[in-house]
């Protein structure tokens, strides 16, 4: 029989997941695995259960939010390429961006038949200073609002352009004189908000302005917000961001496989939503089909 590994977060969502591990279970060994069931007991341990036996098993199936499929991911890439399982993902927490973004059924019952029936497809994974990011990465004013909020990420965008529609002054708006290097380019300005993402939106804004990206074609796409020059900026610059028409008076935008970012102060940033460090220099490397993800 083939070795399989069920990692779930029994808190994630309304810990709803509790209820359905029975099918779960019993869906898989009906389709020739033996199945190893592990709840998560504390932060991190999914990680440290991939890192110590994924490479016994021949699939991993994460369940929980987007915290345990990242945390499912950091482990993976500890494992050598050759000896990586493959991944499936039952999404069951309150904010499933990257599920969304690979288009995995929210019902259970589907995303299981999905990991059954379905094939293993590359996903490329961020590397921001050493750490593991699986769909976003960014800094600045975002970030802070979203380490304010109990939702982390949740509609994080779209609540910054409400609070951008709301300023009255300049003053309220922090921003950064950073030195942005990537493959084919480099730009110096200041920016309020900076974001690196693998997936079509974040937050209910589009984020993948370039049609001809993909999850694994070894390729983040950055978007970066200059400081507006006047305060009549602002609604300009929440026009163009909901609307996806960036222009580059106010955005800078690429794509690239490798990207350095260098502050005059330490920035706090953020990597799928949660804390990623205060950082005066930050380096970003694209590893191309790092995971095998079933989808």
């Amino acid at each position: 029989m083939k070795n399989m590994m069920f990692i779930f977060n029994p808190k994630s969502g309304k810990a709803k997941i509790k209820d359905k591990i029975y099918y779960i279970v019993d869906s898989f060994v009906k389709n020739g695995w033996n199945v190893r069931v592990h709840p998560t007991q504390a932060p991190r341990d999914a990680y440290e259960q991939i890192k110590i036996s994924g490479k016994k098993h021949d699939l991993i199936v994460a369940a929980g939010g987007d915290g345990t499929l990242r945390e499912s991911i950091e482990g993976l890439m500890t494992i050598t390429k050759e000896k990586r399982p493959k991944l499936g993902y039952v999404p069951s927490g309150t904010v499933n961006d990257f599920a969304s973004a690979l288009k995995i059924p929210k019902s259970v019952k589907k995303a299981v038949q999905r990991i059954i029936d379905g094939e293993p497809v590359g996903c490329d994974i961020g590397i921001c200073n050493g750490e593991c990011f699986t769909y976003v990465a960014g800094f600045g004013l975002f970030t802070e609002v979203s380490y304010e909020t109990s939702q982390n990420f949740k509609n994080v965008l779209g609540r910054v352009a409400y609070i951008l529609t709301g300023v009255k002054s300049l003053a309220n708006v922090k921003s950064y004189r950073m030195r942005v290097k990537w493959d084919s380019g480099e730009a110096e300005d200041e920016f309020m908000i900076g974001l690196i993402t693998n997936v079509d939106h974040v937050g209910g804004i589009k984020t993948k302005y370039n049609k001809n990206t993909e999850i694994n074609d070894g390729l983040f796409e950055c978007i970066l917000i200059k400081k507006p020059k006047s305060i009549v900026d602002l609604p300009v610059i929440v026009t163009e961001l909901l609307s996806s028409k960036l222009s580059d008076e106010y955005f800078v935008k690429f794509s690239s496989q490798h990207m350095s970012f260098e502050s005059e102060e330490k920035i706090k940033w953020t990597l799928d939503g949660e804390f990623g460090g205060d950082n005066d220099k930050v380096n970003i490397e694209v590893i191309q089909n790092a995971v095998d993800i079933i989808i």
